[in-house]
């Protein structure tokens, strides 16, 4: 049968000045591409967003499946200020759009907001845990990158900015 997935097979499309970012529902409305200036920068192998385990190799979150499914319980996009329909195909131009999702993985509950601006894509995740659980691996953000990404800036909660490279190594740096 059919392997059930977090959401419609919905691709919506924010276009700013810079860039070009795809969200898609049945990765539980995560992004699931970018594009800077037209050349993709992220691509649709692997998944963003949060995921979580309770044990190795168990999954749940954006794509990830193997542990159960992300419930997203609520979600909204806004281009300029102005609601949108989370249609697919839909493909929508502006300055800022901020899509925000609720969500329940196992035992968290997600509030995530993206926010696509001319040139940034900005992420917030907050979680709740809403009663005891194990955590084998939580990643908070994922990001697959192209191979020819080569160099990443961060900022961390406190304000400080933080940088470095890519090198190849297939750990997890940040």
């Amino acid at each position: 049968g059919q392997a059930l997935k977090p959401g419609p097979p919905a691709v919506v499309t924010i276009e700013t000045r810079d860039l070009t970012v795809e969200f898609t529902g049945d990765r539980a409305w995560t992004i699931c591409r970018i594009l800077h200036k037209g050349v993709v920068v992220a691509d649709k192998k692997g998944f963003y967003g949060t995921v979580y385990a309770a044990v190795p190799g168990k999954w749940i979150g954006t794509g990830h499946t193997e542990g159960g499914i992300e419930k997203v319980e609520q979600v909204t996009l806004t281009v300029d200020g102005g609601a949108k329909e989370l249609k697919d195909k839909a493909t929508y131009h502006g300055k800022r759009a901020v899509l925000e999702k609720q969500s329940v993985m196992g035992p968290l509950k997600l509030w995530a907001t993206y926010v696509v601006t001319d040139d940034a894509v900005l992420e917030r995740h907050r979680y709740e845990v809403m009663e005891d659980a194990a955590i084998s691996t939580l990643y908070a953000l994922m990001h697959p990158w192209v191979p020819a990404t080569t160099e990443w800036v961060a900022q961390m909660t406190d304000g400080k900015m933080i940088e470095g490279t890519f090198d190849q190594r297939g750990d997890f740096e940040l």
